[in-house]
């Protein structure tokens, strides 16, 4: 035997109202034979409190009776919070059209004309029950649903609550860590060009080779500490404003015009949109690109860098794309990791700190950035920025 069946099993209820105890026996015995809890009561007001005390599944409502109609009772029962939602059934002698609408405005859902027919009753209650249960069972579904969603949202907000404090953390490491290493880095370049002066012309040419080797290796040291005090300080207290792309690439261009002359490179800019940025990331943003399509140059080839933007509708999607040497699809999401380089430093010098930039500062923007293989050659890198209430 199944105990767990047994203990949920339920058996509805009917309570039925009539001040006449021959049709209460009458009904009694109708619906006790289909199995239904019958709880048999005179008067209106034996009803409410008998319902109060225990909710049954459905209410059969004589009309007429004394003390209190079967109306009066009917609207009493919608405004109980425990039982506006049980269905009554009006079972009467009444049966003019005045008298159903009456009844079915007061909260009845159904009306049976007496003398009423024992099949009817039958397949009228049980349609009514049934519609009864499944709206319990589908109001305790939502509950458990909104429980477990209530639940679930509280334990991603605890969730990022921590993930926020620990990356406040790394971020406040990764600063004093970088900040702390700038003065043995300076005491070692400053020791190591002492040692340039004091022993120029002394030192055989492994010497100056050591000492070469240790001037560069600190020098890089130095830069990728740089970049990582940058990295870490990027979007501090940064505040959105209306930002004209195009003047701000100009300005770019024009910082970069001795790297651009040298490269014989050609840049054309498409018209760009004006959008609420942070404008000092961005201008870095634009910057660190057009960097890269100037750095990563297939030799003999002067690079063509393109410029451009359109609108998505709730976004803008900016390219920039060049004729350089490509990334392959299989280190495109690679490149954005910070210190990540694909290249020996011999052949392409870098940190692998600017694109990781890129990447951050399009996410401050609320934005998403990638990379794809052109297929003429060199790459195209775009990034999204929102517009309208998701800009802000």
């Amino acid at each position: 035997m199944n105990t767990g069946n047994i203990l949920n099993f339920h058996v509805p209820s009917v309570v039925i109202v009539d001040d006449v105890p021959d049709n209460l026996k009458i009904l009694g015995d109708i619906l006790e034979v289909e199995g239904y809890k019958v709880r048999p009561v005179l008067n209106g007001l034996l009803a409410l409190q008998v319902a109060e005390k225990e909710r049954p599944d459905l209410i059969l409502l004589d009309i007429m009776m004394p003390h209190m109609d079967g109306y009066e009772v009917c609207r009493r029962l919608k405004e109980s919070r425990n039982l506006s939602k049980v269905p009554v059934i009006f079972i009467s002698a009444l049966n003019d059209t005045e008298d159903v609408v009456k009844a079915l405005g007061a909260g009845g859902v159904d009306y049976i004309s007496k003398p009423f027919k024992a099949e009817e009753v039958k397949a009228r209650v049980s349609a009514h029950i049934k519609l009864f249960r499944q709206s319990i069972e589908l109001q305790e579904l939502n509950e458990k649903l909104e429980e477990r969603v209530e639940s679930r949202t509280r334990q991603l907000d605890t969730t990022n609550r921590e993930l926020g404090f620990h990356l406040k953390e790394i971020e406040q490491f990764t600063f004093i860590t970088s900040h702390d290493l700038q003065e043995p880095l300076l005491t070692l370049t400053n020791f190591t060009q002492l040692l340039q002066e004091e022993y120029a012309g002394k030192l055989d040419e492994n010497g100056n080779k050591y000492i070469e080797f240790i001037c560069n290796s600190a020098n890089r040291m130095k830069t990728l500490v740089k970049g990582l005090m940058d990295y870490s300080l990027l979007g501090k207290a940064a505040l959105k404003t209306r930002v004209d792309c195009n003047k701000l690439v100009v300005g770019v261009l024009s910082e970069m015009s001795g790297s651009i002359e040298k490269a014989n490179a050609a840049v054309v800019v498409q018209p760009l949109p004006v959008l609420p940025c942070y404008q000092f990331e961005l201008r870095l943003l634009f910057h660190n690109l057009i960097s890269n399509a100037l750095k990563f140059r297939r030799p003999e080839i002067d690079p063509e860098i393109t410029i451009s933007a359109s609108n998505q509708g709730e976004e803008w999607v900016f390219s920039v794309a060049d004729n350089g040497i490509g990334i392959e699809e299989k280190d495109q999401e690679k490149v954005f990791i910070i210190f990540k380089t694909l290249h020996n430093r011999n052949d392409y010098d870098g940190t692998g700190i600017g694109l990781a930039h890129c990447k951050k500062i399009v996410e401050m923007h609320g934005g998403k950035i990638w990379v794809s293989l052109n297929k003429a050659g060199g790459s195209t890198f775009y990034f999204t920025i929102p517009v309208g209430a998701k800009a802000f």
